[in-house]
């Protein structure tokens, strides 16, 4: 049934939905090993995912490709997607406005990010600073989202995902 609630067996939580990640995708977050609490209880999450090429993105739940995309970022690739790929990242950015939601999820908290661009880079700080900024507010259906951690980044991309699938009725599908 489309609107059966996820199966829990023990204190695992079988989501209802599969993730598809980019065949392009590196280094995929596998969604395994993160717990969530639901009804005051923490569930160990069981999350099916599928290996596919995205049009946009990295991740969505299959089915809704075309409504939801989210692009994950390590740190260097987050800097050099927008000092050195910078075209290409705002022809991304692009088709990303188009979609219902988006966001760039970044596994890295922003003033991490900063001075790993101050460290390792020739690129301003300031200059990356106000470029995230600008693209904040020149696309503003791409969410930005820094996560300290690669696995909090991937717990908040499955949190944001599961919303969706809660609200999907809101989306027109």
């Amino acid at each position: 049934m489309e609107n059966s609630p996820p199966s829990i067996k023990s204190n695992v939580w079988a989501s209802p939905f599969t993730i598809i990640q980019d065949t392009l995708e590196k280094r995929p977050w596998t969604f395994t090993d993160f717990f969530i609490t639901k009804n005051g209880r923490q569930y160990l999450v069981q999350q099916n995912t599928i290996r596919r090429r995205l049009r946009t993105g990295d991740y969505a739940p299959d089915g809704f490709e075309d409504k939801v995309t989210i692009e994950r970022k390590n740190p260097a690739d987050c800097i050099a997607s927008i000092t050195q790929h910078r075209k290409r990242f705002e022809r991304l950015l692009t088709r990303m406005s188009a979609y219902r939601w988006s966001a760039i999820v970044v596994e890295s908290n922003w003033d991490d990010l900063l001075r790993l661009c101050a460290a390792e880079t020739k690129v301003s700080p300031v200059s990356l600073d106000g470029s995230i900024t600008a693209f904040i507010q020149r696309y503003p259906n791409v969410h930005w989202v820094f996560r300290p951690t690669r696995a909090i980044a991937m717990k908040t991309c499955w949190l944001a995902l599961d919303r969706f699938w809660q609200d999907r009725s809101r989306y027109d599908v």
